[in-house]
C-alpha cells in the first residue's frame, strides 16, 4: 500500500470528512508528501543476518562517518526497518549524509564493529 493510499483512508478518521476538517487534512498531507531540504527519504532496512546485535548510525557533512554524530544505536532482526522519520535533516539536498556501522560478525560473541559505511542520499540504505 502506498503512502498516499494510506493517508486517505487515515486522514478523513483522524480531522472528520467536513470541508474544513478536508482543507486541514490536505495541509497536512502536503507537508508530509512534498519533499524538503530538511528531510530525505531514506530508510535503513536489515535483510541479510538473522539478528544483529549492534547497528549505529551517524549523521552529519563530516568526511569521516566516524567524525559525524550518532543518531541511533540498536539491534536489527532480519526484515526490521528504521524509518526516515528517525533522521531529521539528513538527505537530500543541502542535507546531512547519514552512514552505519554493525556488529562485523554477527553470530560471534563480543565482536568488535565493523567499517563504517556511507548511504545514499536518498531511497534505502540496505545494511549487510
Amino acid at each position: 500500500m502506498t503512502i498516499v493510499k494510506l493517508m486517505l483512508l487515515i486522514l478523513p478518521i483522524l480531522f472528520g470528512e467536513g470541508e474544513q476538517d478536508m482543507r486541514a487534512a490536505i495541509l497536512v498531507s502536503l507537508a508530509v508528501l512534498v519533499p524538503s531540504q530538511a528531510r530525505g527519504d531514506i530508510a535503513f532496512v536489515q535483510k541479510l543476518w538473522e539478528f544483529v546485535p549492534v547497528v549505529q548510525i551517524s549523521q552529519g557533512n563530516a568526511a569521516s562517518c566516524a567524525s559525524n554524530r550518532i543518531v541511533w544505536v540498536g539491534s536489527m532482526r532480519m526484515n526490521d526497518a528504521i524509518g526516515m522519520a528517525s533522521f531529521p535533516k539528513a538527505g537530500g539536498p543541502g542535507g546531512e549524509g547519514l552512514c552505519y556501522r554493525r556488529t562485523l560478525y554477527p553470530f560471534t560473541q563480543n565482536s568488535e564493529l565493523g567499517p563504517w559505511v556511507r548511504c545514499p542520499t536518498s531511497g534505502v540504505c540496505e545494511i549487510d
